[in-house]
C-alpha cells in the first residue's frame, strides 16, 4: 500500500500515535499468524503420523470454516482502521 507523504499529518504526536497503532496491529497479526502456523503444523503432523490421535473429518472441516471466516473479518477490520486513520489525518491537518 503506497502512502502519499503529503497526506500525513505534520504533528509529531499524531504521527507517533499512528506508528504505535501500526506496530500493535503488526504484533497482533504476527501472533495470529504464528497461532495458525502452529495449528497447521499440528494438523499436518496428525495427518502424517498414523499412530497418534487422528483428527476427524469434522475437526478438519471446523478448522477450515474458522480459517475462512477469519479472512473476511480481517479485511473489514483493516478497512475500518484505514477509514478511521483517514479521518484522524484530515482532522490533524486542519
Amino acid at each position: 500500500m503506497a502512502i502519499d507523504p503529503n497526506s500525513l499529518p505534520r504533528d509529531a504526536e499524531t504521527l507517533r500515535k499512528i506508528v504505535v497503532d501500526l506496530a500493535e496491529q503488526l504484533d497482533r497479526s504476527v501472533a495470529e499468524q504464528n497461532k495458525y502456523q502452529s495449528l497447521l503444523r499440528e494438523l499436518l503432523e496428525a495427518q502424517r503420523n498414523r499412530k497418534s490421535e487422528q483428527l476427524s473429518k469434522e475437526q478438519l472441516k471446523l478448522f477450515e470454516e474458522l480459517w475462512k471466516a477469519r479472512q473476511p473479518e480481517e479485511a473489514s477490520e483493516a478497512s475500518r482502521r484505514r477509514d478511521g486513520r483517514r479521518g484522524e489525518t484530515a482532522r490533524s491537518a486542519r
